[in-house]
């Protein structure tokens, strides 16, 4: 599971503010990849990619941003379950352990949402991790919402439009 905690430990940098501001636009990640994930980005989000091309940051416009993390790992060594990954990312994140795990889809891949909390910089957040698994690759799609905040900008990232690739 090294690689997998690896793509999701960037849950631990939420409010870095690394990013360039995209214009409205359709996006794949990672490009070109067989299994992946598709959104519309609205104009003035920002996207910021890891150095590894495995995680996508999308962040809203403004200083109370929320933040959706894409994380596409293909590994035929892994065996974890989906609850594995869930536990070691929130981890290596330093969020608190899951306290609630739901079903889940997206373009009806089945999955399992699993909820926890974290700060940074002294900021709380709810996280909505979404794990899912396609033959060797594991996808997450993490929701990342200031305590204070969640439901706006829970309505925001739907805005995304978020799908999965390759899935059928």
């Amino acid at each position: 599971m090294k690689h997998v905690f690896y793509a999701f430990a960037l849950v631990a940098f939420l409010c870095a503010g690394i990013a360039s501001p995209a214009a409205a636009a359709k996006m794949s990640f990672p490009d070109g990849a067989a299994v992946g994930f598709s959104f519309d980005l609205p104009e003035g989000w920002t996207t910021h990619n890891d150095d590894a091309n495995k995680t996508l940051v999308v962040r809203t416009p403004g200083e109370t941003a929320a933040v959706m993390i894409l994380t596409v790992i293909d590994d035929k060594q892994e065996t974890g379950s989906l609850e594995d990954v869930a536990r070691a990312a929130l981890e290596v994140a330093k969020a608190a352990p899951y306290t609630k795990e739901e079903d889940t889809d997206i373009s009806g891949v089945p999955g399992k949402a699993f909820l926890s909390t974290m700060s940074s910089n002294g900021v709380d957040f709810n996280l909505r991790m979404s794990i899912f698994k396609i033959g060797s690759t594991f996808l997450s799609a993490t929701e990342a919402t200031q305590v204070t905040m969640t439901e706006e900008q829970q309505q925001q990232l739907a805005t995304l439009g978020l799908a999965i690739n390759g899935g059928q």
